[in-house]
């Protein structure tokens, strides 16, 4: 079958995304996206083959350029953690024939563009995330969308991450962002409500107040479901500077009321949890249970049983 007409014109203002070398990106006036044509094995596909080089975990911090890069529209992640719709619908390659400036883009059914959030979609950072006293921020990255979003029914959080607290009310958080915009943290517990994490969703300001300054070695401070560096309107003793102090010159805390200064989450055995940043720009996350001692990796004692 031979090609007739002109190719389909570019998106007004912009340029091809960049790919590796013996790659075309090709417009598809169809979909209104680009789709990739390899010259050595006259393929087509709708993932860039750069997509599946792994990239940071996370962004510069508080980037506050007025401009997004480039950005990536299948995992962030790596072969290894993406989701488990991609993993589910491999790409097909769509056999090109004629002349070589009329490529034609992939065809198969489970390769296609399905919504406009595919189209320029800034890319969904997990930057750390915690269940009870559990880490599990690879777990929650392989489970980003090509689309680059995340749905989690609360009541299914056992199911997905294990019961480290059997016959427990269990607290999860999750701390994320979108391409440049603020860091935002989100804590709850399992119930029969629903996380959805959407690019189109506006920076949630309660929030985004979870997160300290770059310059500080925390991230947040989450007790319970709250937010434990604020000066809660019922706080006792410690206020939310002095807390942020003793953390980052201490590196410790009493996961209780009493230290935290109020009740993060009233009849329910809660959880401190820490995000730090480490010395790479990277974060992780620590958390005790009420009763115990959290003690991050600075603090003196840590390590020690």
């Amino acid at each position: 079958m031979t090609m007739s007409g002109p190719p389909p014109p570019l998106p007004p203002m912009a340029s091809p995304p960049p790919v590796p070398e013996g790659w075309k990106a090709e417009w598809c006036g169809e979909y209104n996206t680009w789709y990739y044509f390899n010259q050595a094995t006259q393929t087509s596909t709708w993932e860039n083959p750069l997509n599946k080089a792994p990239l940071p975990p996370s962004p510069p911090p508080y980037a506050r350029s007025g401009s997004h890069p480039p950005q990536p529209q299948g995992s962030l992640y790596g072969d290894e953690e993406k989701s488990t719709t991609e993993r589910g619908f491999p790409p097909v390659l769509g056999r090109i024939f004629g002349h070589h400036h009329s490529h034609s883009p992939p065809v198969n059914q489970n390769t296609r563009p399905t919504s406009p959030a595919f189209q320029g979609s800034a890319p969904l950072y997990i930057h750390a995330a915690c269940w009870c006293d559990q880490d599990i921020t690879q777990k929650v990255r392989g489970m980003v969308t090509p689309q680059q979003t995340l749905s989690l029914r609360c009541d299914a959080l056992t199911y997905h991450f294990g019961d480290p607290m059997p016959n427990k009310i269990k607290q999860f958080s999750i701390l994320y962002s979108y391409g440049q915009q603020p860091w935002q943290l989100l804590a709850t517990v399992e119930d029969n409500e629903a996380i959805t994490l959407l690019p189109i969703q506006p920076v949630d300001n309660y929030r985004a107040q979870f997160v300290q300054q770059p310059t500080s070695k925390i991230v947040a401070l989450v007790w319970g479901i709250k937010n434990a560096l604020v000066d809660a309107e019922n706080s006792t003793g410690r206020s939310a500077g002095l807390k942020l102090m003793e953390l980052e010159r201490e590196g410790r805390l009493d996961a209780s009321n009493a230290w935290m200064g109020f009740d993060g989450l009233p009849n329910i055995v809660k959880m401190a949890v820490v995000y730090y940043r480490n010395p790479d720009g990277s974060v992780s996350v620590a958390a005790a249970k009420e009763g115990e001692t959290l003690r991050l990796p600075w603090n003196a004692l840590a390590g020690v049983i």
